[in-house]
């Protein structure tokens, strides 16, 4: 009878509008059903988002056209370099080219001469850091040989390079534009040097995996950091099924999300194409939380769908339904330290 009496009481106070904490002897921690309310930001944080790339390792046709990478990145040389390029563009994914710096100059030239006669616009060539001066000669004959109208974006290998030798290292590389990093380093502080020097960094995240990429890659598009890559070894492990759910929301520009509660343990990014919503959001706290996100009136379609991805190993994408959406409010749960995507209408449901 007791027991009943106080199931009772709880119950209305919870219909009052107070928040219920249930208390777990086992693991002595705190759970809520306290809804944490998001907005997003009116102003565009990126005007144009880059979707998430990766290293090619020569793997299938079949993996890389359902992952759908917004950058292919491979080492090759120029003589291979054509293959490679025709291969990328069959997925519409921005050809990355890792080149040697040690090569004869002719072969910077004779690439260069080929992205302008064969027209490929929008290539990234990433040299080694081993030989600053090298690069920069090889950069110089590789810009001669496609001239004007060919757009390259010329990228400075610096994977474990400390910050000071970085900078030391970009007086003898001033026509890199961006500066390769890993995500073992403090890159918001990084970030912040470099674009004193006008130049941009890239990333490659190579010790990470699962729901914790989604994590990494909202952070860095919060630094205005992109592109990013991320090493797979097939469309179905951990870092696969992140790339694909984190590019199944970017679309046009890149809007942050607010957060009312300042101890929120949730972060996330919103995106907003000519017509459509999407959003990613990731939960770093040890229980699932209710979350409120409001968009934006201005008519564009609302995100319904919410996929998850949970853990780092042996994952599987969650497809789910959001409550939706009154007043342009989408309310749903994430799970602990969870990774959450909302697709734009109808993408996943044609596309995955």
């Amino acid at each position: 009878m007791k027991n009943f009496m106080i199931a009772v009481i709880l119950l209305a106070l919870g219909l009052l509008g107070y928040n219920i904490y249930a208390w777990d002897a086992k693991s002595s921690k705190k759970s809520t059903r306290e809804i944490h309310s998001l907005t997003i930001h009116q102003k565009p944080h990126l005007v144009k988002t880059q979707r998430v790339g990766m290293n090619w390792d020569h793997h299938s046709y079949e993996v890389v056209k359902t992952l759908q990478p917004g950058y292919l990145r491979t080492v090759t040389t120029p003589d291979n370099a054509l293959e490679f390029i025709t291969f990328a563009r069959k997925f519409n994914s921005t050809p990355w080219l890792i080149i040697p710096s040690d090569l004869p100059n002719e072969n910077y030239y004779f690439l260069g001469h080929l992205l302008k006669e064969e027209k490929f616009n929008h290539v990234v060539v990433e040299m080694d850091n081993h030989h600053p001066e090298l690069v920069e000669n090889a950069f110089r004959y590789l810009t001669d040989g496609y001239g004007k109208g060919v757009s390259v974006k010329k990228v400075l290998n610096a994977p474990n390079i400390q910050i000071d030798q970085l900078l030391s290292t970009l007086e003898n590389v001033p026509s890199a534009d961006y500066i390769l990093v890993e995500t073992n380093q403090n890159l918001k502080q990084l970030a912040n040097k470099i674009r004193k020097l006008g130049k941009n960094i890239a990333v490659d995240d190579k010790t990470i995996a699962g729901s914790l990429l989604g994590k990494q890659w909202i952070e860095q598009l919060g630094f205005k950091i992109q592109p990013q890559v991320v090493t797979i070894k097939n469309n179905e492990d951990s870092a696969a099924l992140a790339l694909k759910m984190m590019n199944s929301a970017i679309f046009g520009a890149a809007h942050k999300i607010h957060q009312e509660n300042k101890d929120s343990k949730i972060t996330g990014i919103a995106f907003k194409s000519t017509s459509k919503w999407s959003a990613a959001i990731y939960n770093d706290s040890d229980a699932a939380e209710n979350v409120e996100l409001e968009f934006p009136n201005d008519n564009r379609l609302v995100p319904h769908e919410v996929l998850t991805l949970s853990g780092e190993n042996d994952v599987k994408i969650k497809r789910g339904f959001a409550e939706c959406c009154k007043n342009r409010l989408v309310t749903f749960q994430i799970p602990a330290h969870s990774f959450v995507v909302l697709p734009p209408q109808h993408y996943l449901t044609n596309n995955g």
